[in-house]
Protein backbone atom coordinates (compact mmCIF):
# COMPACT_ATOMS: atom_id res chain seq x y z
CA UNK A 1 0.00 0.00 0.00
CA UNK A 2 1.04 3.42 -1.19
CA UNK A 3 1.80 6.00 1.83
CA UNK A 4 0.15 9.31 0.41
CA UNK A 5 0.65 12.54 2.02
CA UNK A 6 -2.00 15.23 1.82
CA UNK A 7 -1.38 18.25 -0.42
CA UNK A 8 -1.74 21.25 1.72
CA UNK A 9 -2.65 24.60 0.69
CA UNK A 10 0.51 27.15 1.52
CA UNK A 11 -0.17 30.74 2.58
CA UNK A 12 1.51 33.39 0.81
CA UNK A 13 4.50 34.63 3.15
CA UNK A 14 4.11 37.79 5.43
CA UNK A 15 7.52 38.69 5.09
CA UNK A 16 10.16 38.31 2.36
CA UNK A 17 12.66 36.04 3.24
CA UNK A 18 16.70 35.59 2.11
CA UNK A 19 18.07 31.90 1.48
CA UNK A 20 21.68 31.55 0.58
CA UNK A 21 23.59 29.06 -0.86
CA UNK A 22 27.02 28.52 0.24
CA UNK A 23 29.83 25.89 -0.24
CA UNK A 24 33.47 25.37 0.84
CA UNK A 25 34.00 24.14 -3.01
CA UNK A 26 32.73 23.99 -6.47
CA UNK A 27 31.46 21.13 -8.23
CA UNK A 28 28.95 20.14 -5.64
CA UNK A 29 25.60 21.30 -7.49
CA UNK A 30 25.28 24.21 -5.42
CA UNK A 31 23.78 26.31 -8.65
CA UNK A 32 21.58 23.41 -9.96
CA UNK A 33 19.97 23.58 -5.91
CA UNK A 34 19.84 27.25 -6.31
CA UNK A 35 17.90 27.29 -9.59
CA UNK A 36 15.61 24.44 -9.29
CA UNK A 37 14.79 25.59 -5.43
CA UNK A 38 13.59 29.16 -6.78
CA UNK A 39 11.73 26.93 -9.41
CA UNK A 40 9.90 24.86 -6.77
CA UNK A 41 9.21 27.96 -4.33
CA UNK A 42 7.47 29.65 -7.26
CA UNK A 43 5.64 26.63 -8.12
CA UNK A 44 4.83 25.60 -4.36
CA UNK A 45 3.54 29.15 -3.39
CA UNK A 46 2.46 31.22 -6.13
CA UNK A 47 4.68 33.62 -5.04
CA UNK A 48 7.51 35.78 -7.11
CA UNK A 49 11.18 34.80 -6.86
CA UNK A 50 14.28 36.52 -7.14
CA UNK A 51 17.54 34.90 -7.89
CA UNK A 52 20.91 36.48 -7.08
CA UNK A 53 23.80 35.14 -9.02
CA UNK A 54 26.45 35.79 -6.53
CA UNK A 55 29.49 34.00 -8.12
CA UNK A 56 31.20 37.06 -9.21
CA UNK A 57 33.65 35.49 -11.57
CA UNK A 58 32.13 32.87 -12.98
CA UNK A 59 28.52 32.55 -11.80
CA UNK A 60 26.30 30.33 -13.90
CA UNK A 61 22.78 30.76 -13.41
CA UNK A 62 21.77 32.57 -16.82
CA UNK A 63 23.09 29.65 -18.47
CA UNK A 64 20.90 27.05 -16.53
CA UNK A 65 17.29 29.60 -17.29
CA UNK A 66 18.81 30.00 -21.11
CA UNK A 67 18.71 33.61 -20.43
CA UNK A 68 20.65 36.24 -21.44
CA UNK A 69 21.22 39.60 -19.40
CA UNK A 70 21.01 42.60 -20.44
CA UNK A 71 22.27 44.46 -17.19
CA UNK A 72 24.21 42.64 -14.34
CA UNK A 73 25.15 43.45 -10.65
CA UNK A 74 27.84 45.41 -12.20
CA UNK A 75 25.26 47.99 -13.32
CA UNK A 76 22.80 47.65 -10.55
CA UNK A 77 25.88 48.29 -8.02
CA UNK A 78 26.86 51.27 -10.29
CA UNK A 79 23.54 52.46 -10.24
CA UNK A 80 22.79 51.97 -6.61
CA UNK A 81 22.29 55.65 -5.36
CA UNK A 82 19.47 56.29 -8.08
CA UNK A 83 17.15 53.08 -7.77
CA UNK A 84 13.89 52.62 -6.52
CA UNK A 85 11.65 49.80 -6.29
CA UNK A 86 10.27 50.76 -9.61
CA UNK A 87 13.36 51.27 -11.31
CA UNK A 88 15.60 48.22 -10.14
CA UNK A 89 13.52 45.94 -12.31
CA UNK A 90 15.33 47.21 -15.08
CA UNK A 91 18.56 45.97 -14.00
CA UNK A 92 16.62 42.14 -13.69
CA UNK A 93 16.46 39.44 -16.35
CA UNK A 94 13.38 37.48 -17.13
CA UNK A 95 13.97 33.59 -16.46
CA UNK A 96 10.05 32.83 -16.07
CA UNK A 97 6.74 34.45 -15.31
CA UNK A 98 7.85 33.96 -12.11
CA UNK A 99 11.23 33.78 -11.78
CA UNK A 100 13.89 36.56 -12.29
CA UNK A 101 17.56 37.11 -11.89
CA UNK A 102 20.20 39.62 -11.24
CA UNK A 103 23.20 38.27 -13.09
CA UNK A 104 26.38 38.03 -12.56
CA UNK A 105 29.49 40.28 -13.71
CA UNK A 106 29.80 39.35 -17.64
CA UNK A 107 33.39 38.81 -17.07
CA UNK A 108 35.61 37.49 -14.35
CA UNK A 109 37.61 40.83 -13.77
CA UNK A 110 34.67 43.15 -12.90
CA UNK A 111 34.16 41.03 -9.94
CA UNK A 112 36.10 43.28 -8.03
CA UNK A 113 33.98 45.79 -9.01
CA UNK A 114 31.31 44.34 -5.98
CA UNK A 115 31.70 45.27 -2.90
CA UNK A 116 29.86 43.71 0.43
CA UNK A 117 28.29 46.68 0.97
CA UNK A 118 26.99 46.95 -2.24
CA UNK A 119 25.84 43.07 -2.18
CA UNK A 120 24.34 44.07 1.11
CA UNK A 121 22.06 46.75 -0.36
CA UNK A 122 21.86 44.59 -3.43
CA UNK A 123 19.97 42.28 -1.62
CA UNK A 124 17.19 44.72 0.64
CA UNK A 125 16.74 45.97 -3.04
CA UNK A 126 16.07 42.49 -4.22
CA UNK A 127 13.96 42.09 -0.57
CA UNK A 128 11.78 44.79 -1.22
CA UNK A 129 10.70 43.33 -4.45
CA UNK A 130 10.35 39.73 -3.99
CA UNK A 131 8.73 37.33 -1.39
CA UNK A 132 11.89 34.77 -1.68
CA UNK A 133 15.40 35.81 -2.60
CA UNK A 134 18.12 32.82 -3.91
CA UNK A 135 21.41 33.51 -3.54
CA UNK A 136 23.91 31.17 -5.25
CA UNK A 137 27.50 32.23 -4.53
CA UNK A 138 31.05 31.10 -4.60
CA UNK A 139 33.18 29.24 -2.71
CA UNK A 140 34.82 30.69 0.11
CA UNK A 141 34.37 33.46 2.82
CA UNK A 142 34.50 36.78 0.67
CA UNK A 143 33.53 40.05 1.72
CA UNK A 144 30.89 39.65 -0.79
CA UNK A 145 30.06 35.62 0.06
CA UNK A 146 30.00 36.54 3.89
CA UNK A 147 27.50 39.86 3.44
CA UNK A 148 24.87 37.29 1.42
CA UNK A 149 25.03 35.06 4.46
CA UNK A 150 24.99 37.75 6.78
CA UNK A 151 21.41 39.03 5.33
CA UNK A 152 20.29 35.32 4.63
CA UNK A 153 17.38 33.76 6.88
CA UNK A 154 18.69 30.40 5.66
CA UNK A 155 22.52 29.63 4.95
CA UNK A 156 22.37 25.99 2.97
CA UNK A 157 25.74 24.64 3.25
CA UNK A 158 26.39 22.51 0.04
CA UNK A 159 28.92 19.63 -0.24
CA UNK A 160 29.19 16.48 -2.38
CA UNK A 161 29.74 13.26 -0.91
CA UNK A 162 32.65 12.03 -2.90
CA UNK A 163 35.50 12.58 -0.93
CA UNK A 164 36.79 12.58 2.82
CA UNK A 165 37.20 16.21 2.16
CA UNK A 166 34.21 17.29 1.51
CA UNK A 167 33.36 16.11 5.23
CA UNK A 168 36.03 18.03 6.60
CA UNK A 169 35.27 21.23 4.38
CA UNK A 170 31.76 21.38 6.18
CA UNK A 171 33.00 20.88 9.51
CA UNK A 172 35.36 24.14 8.75
CA UNK A 173 32.35 26.13 7.33
CA UNK A 174 30.36 25.34 10.24
CA UNK A 175 33.13 26.17 12.66
CA UNK A 176 33.80 29.14 10.45
CA UNK A 177 29.78 30.42 10.81
CA UNK A 178 29.42 29.44 14.55
CA UNK A 179 32.63 31.70 15.56
CA UNK A 180 30.84 34.17 13.40
CA UNK A 181 27.84 34.59 16.08
CA UNK A 182 25.11 32.47 13.50
CA UNK A 183 22.96 30.40 14.66
CA UNK A 184 22.26 26.92 14.32
CA UNK A 185 18.82 27.77 13.24
CA UNK A 186 20.39 29.36 10.09
CA UNK A 187 22.75 27.03 8.91
CA UNK A 188 21.55 23.77 7.77
CA UNK A 189 23.42 21.00 5.86
CA UNK A 190 22.85 19.54 2.57
CA UNK A 191 24.92 16.77 0.95
CA UNK A 192 24.83 15.81 -2.53
CA UNK A 193 25.98 13.54 -5.55
CA UNK A 194 24.98 10.59 -2.30
CA UNK A 195 25.13 7.27 -4.58
CA UNK A 196 21.31 6.08 -5.11
CA UNK A 197 21.97 2.29 -2.83
CA UNK A 198 23.38 4.14 0.03
CA UNK A 199 21.27 5.48 3.06
CA UNK A 200 24.00 7.66 5.36
CA UNK A 201 21.95 10.05 6.67
CA UNK A 202 22.91 8.62 9.99
CA UNK A 203 26.61 8.03 9.43
CA UNK A 204 26.73 11.64 7.92
CA UNK A 205 25.25 13.49 10.85
CA UNK A 206 27.79 11.47 12.78
CA UNK A 207 30.45 12.28 10.99
CA UNK A 208 29.91 15.95 11.33
CA UNK A 209 28.23 16.12 14.79
CA UNK A 210 25.90 17.82 13.07
CA UNK A 211 21.97 17.39 11.72
CA UNK A 212 21.76 17.06 7.94
CA UNK A 213 18.81 18.85 6.21
CA UNK A 214 18.86 16.28 2.67
CA UNK A 215 20.54 13.78 0.64
CA UNK A 216 20.75 14.43 -3.15
CA UNK A 217 21.59 11.68 -5.09
CA UNK A 218 23.49 11.56 -7.80
CA UNK A 219 22.68 11.95 -11.46
CA UNK A 220 24.96 13.40 -13.76
CA UNK A 221 23.15 12.53 -16.95
CA UNK A 222 19.73 14.56 -15.58
CA UNK A 223 21.77 17.52 -14.53
CA UNK A 224 23.61 17.99 -17.63
CA UNK A 225 20.52 17.36 -19.85
CA UNK A 226 18.95 19.78 -17.94
CA UNK A 227 22.13 22.27 -18.25
CA UNK A 228 21.98 21.71 -21.51
CA UNK A 229 18.88 22.41 -22.68
CA UNK A 230 18.54 25.63 -20.31
CA UNK A 231 15.24 23.75 -18.43
CA UNK A 232 15.60 23.57 -14.91
CA UNK A 233 15.65 20.01 -13.39
CA UNK A 234 12.23 20.15 -11.62
CA UNK A 235 10.77 21.37 -15.56
CA UNK A 236 13.13 18.99 -17.08
CA UNK A 237 12.67 16.09 -15.34
CA UNK A 238 9.68 16.00 -12.44
CA UNK A 239 9.73 13.17 -11.41
CA UNK A 240 13.05 12.01 -11.00
CA UNK A 241 14.71 10.67 -7.97
CA UNK A 242 16.86 14.00 -7.74
CA UNK A 243 13.94 16.32 -8.39
CA UNK A 244 12.38 14.85 -5.41
CA UNK A 245 14.83 15.28 -3.29
CA UNK A 246 15.24 18.92 -4.31
CA UNK A 247 11.46 19.19 -3.03
CA UNK A 248 12.31 18.14 0.49
CA UNK A 249 14.45 21.32 0.18
CA UNK A 250 11.93 23.61 -1.22
CA UNK A 251 9.99 22.28 1.53
CA UNK A 252 12.35 23.24 4.45
CA UNK A 253 12.69 26.27 3.23
CA UNK A 254 9.37 26.88 3.32
CA UNK A 255 8.90 25.58 6.57
CA UNK A 256 5.88 23.69 5.52
CA UNK A 257 5.06 19.99 4.77
CA UNK A 258 3.71 19.79 1.41
CA UNK A 259 3.85 18.35 -1.47
CA UNK A 260 2.94 19.77 -5.75
CA UNK A 261 -0.35 18.11 -6.58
Amino acid sequence: MTNQKTVLPVEPVRSPKIITMFSPHSGCGKTTLAVNLACGLAQLTGEQVGIMDANLSFGDVALFFNAYPTSTMVEAARDLQYLSHETFGAYLTNCSASIRLLASPSKPEKAELIQGHEMAQLLAMMQRSFSYVIVDTEPGFTEAVLAACDAADTVYIVAAFNSRAGIVHVRSALATFQSLGYSANKLKVVISRVSRDIDQLDNMEVQLSYPVTALLPSDFRLVTDAINKGVPLLASHPDSTLARGIMDVVRDSIGADVLIP
